[in-house]
């Protein structure tokens, strides 16, 4: 379940990762047609086009590869249509920092180890 569960968040993330890169190309094909270029600074915005068109094919692989990978981790034929929805959001958390680091330091091997040298001083 835990397989199914990781395949499916990454396809998720894959996915939003597709979909930004093509809102990128779109966007500097829109910005490209619209201005009025010298020759060196067409050479350069043709060349960020080319890696923008080099971003969305590697995005695309690897939603199809993500894609593969989670209908194999669900045991379906690997032609199987399947279309997922979901968002990737992180959640807030309000955390008391004094507390945290006294959590951390006490956990420390070193402090540890000095607090059993000293326990076992004491005995």
């Amino acid at each position: 379940m835990l397989s199914v569960k990781t395949r499916f968040y990454e396809l998720l993330a894959v996915e939003g990762t597709l979909t930004a890169a093509r809102q990128t190309q779109e966007t500097l094909a829109a910005l490209l047609a619209a201005s009025r270029l010298d020759a060196w600074d067409k050479i350069e915005a043709e060349s960020l086009m080319g890696r923008s068109k080099n971003a969305v094919s590697d995005s695309e692989h690897q939603f199809k590869k993500s894609s593969l990978a989670f209908l194999r981790a669900l045991n379906l034929e690997l032609d199987t249509p399947f279309h997922i929805s979901g968002s990737l959001k992180s959640q807030s958390t309000s955390i008391n920092i004094n507390r945290a680091a006294v959590w951390a330091m006490e956990l420390r091997p070193e402090l540890r180890s000095e607090t059993y040298k000293a326990e076992m001083d004491a005995i």
